[in-house]
């Protein structure tokens, strides 16, 4: 007789599982674990840091009053002075003078008050166009479009007498480029003068610099030293021009620096420097393009504090010399 079986019994005994081991890891899943855990790490450190420099910026600019914004100058109104223009003009008709024609414009730069002659009539330029051409030099400079110190060359189509010591050297000689620039003003130099304004890409791209600075008369239709007096400017051009170079709309803080250093430093000396007492040569700061010539007399100038506060762009012209006399 069999026995009974007991339900609470397993059927079958418990038999032992075989021992499992873990597969080994390669080298690269460590490493990108390793990798992941640390870029985890490295984001949430990053979200942490940056919410607080949020709430830090925040609580600042809540404390700290927004800064006031300067407004842009309003460029002064130009007005008429009749009584100084009065005064010029009985200048120009006195005995000393009679045979001379004035282009004149005096801007007072602290009340607006101009007093002008003839100021909007081109005339025969001389070395006074090496002013407009000095100012888009360094405009090409602060685009980027001309270097201070590459090398500009000397050579036959660029060499004329008349001004200047460039003339002298040897075809091939190169020179720096603010080098010449500076030659042109200081010295006047003529030769220096034709190799800026190949270097700038000649008279037509210059003249249309002039334009959009407008500079309705001034122009270049021959290199220096243009003996025919083809080329030209007007007195209001050239006054024009040295107020946008003091409001700073034509070149950055350092060419504008550059711009007038060099134009504190013309060897003539002979026009207005003259016309400023001794005792206040050291105050006076001026900044010209003076010009000699048998038949004119020019100096676009600025006269600035503490003496005056001023531009100038005076033609004096020789009248007898300009004219033929009509033949009987």
């Amino acid at each position: 007789m069999t026995k009974a079986r007991d339900s609470r019994r397993p059927l079958h005994r418990d038999r032992r599982r075989p021992a499992v081991y873990p597969r080994k890891s390669s080298p690269f899943s460590l490493v990108f674990a390793l990798l992941l855990r640390l870029l985890v790490i490295v984001i949430g450190f990053s979200v942490i840091a940056g919410t607080g420099i949020t709430l830090w910026h925040h609580v600042h600019q809540s404390a700290t009053p927004a800064p006031t914004v300067a407004a842009t100058p309003t460029p002064p109104t130009l007005t008429l002075d009749p009584t100084l223009t009065t005064n010029l003009e009985k200048l120009i008709q006195s005995e000393e003078h009679r045979d001379l024609t004035a282009h004149l414009m005096v801007w007072d730069l602290d009340t607006g008050s101009i007093a002008a002659i003839a100021h909007n009539q081109p005339v025969p330029a001389a070395s006074t166009i090496k002013l407009p051409l000095l100012i888009a030099f360094f405009a090409a400079v602060d685009r980027g479009e001309v270097r201070l110190d590459e090398a500009l060359e000397i050579n036959k189509s660029v060499r004329v007498g008349e001004a200047g010591n460039y003339q002298d050297l040897p075809d091939g000689t190169k020179v720096p480029a603010l080098e010449a620039a500076t030659q042109m003003i200081v010295i006047s130099d003529n030769t220096a003068t034709n190799m800026i304004l190949q270097r700038l890409g000649g008279m037509d791209v210059t003249n249309r610099q002039f334009r959009q600075w407008g500079l309705l008369h001034t122009s270049f239709r021959a290199p220096l030293p243009d003996l025919e007096g083809t080329n030209t400017v007007s007195a209001q051009d050239l006054v024009k021009l040295l107020a946008q170079l003091d409001q700073g709309d034509l070149l950055s803080p350092r060419s504008r620096d550059r711009a007038l250093d060099i134009l504190r430093r013309p060897i003539t000396r002979t026009l207005l420097p003259q016309g400023i007492r001794e005792e206040d040569q050291e105050f006076a700061r001026i900044a010209h393009k003076p010009e000699i010539l048998p038949r004119c007399w020019a100096t676009p100038d600025w006269l600035t504090p503490p003496l005056a506060s001023a531009m100038r762009s005076p033609f004096w012209w020789s009248a007898r010399t300009t004219t033929p006399a009509p033949a009987p």
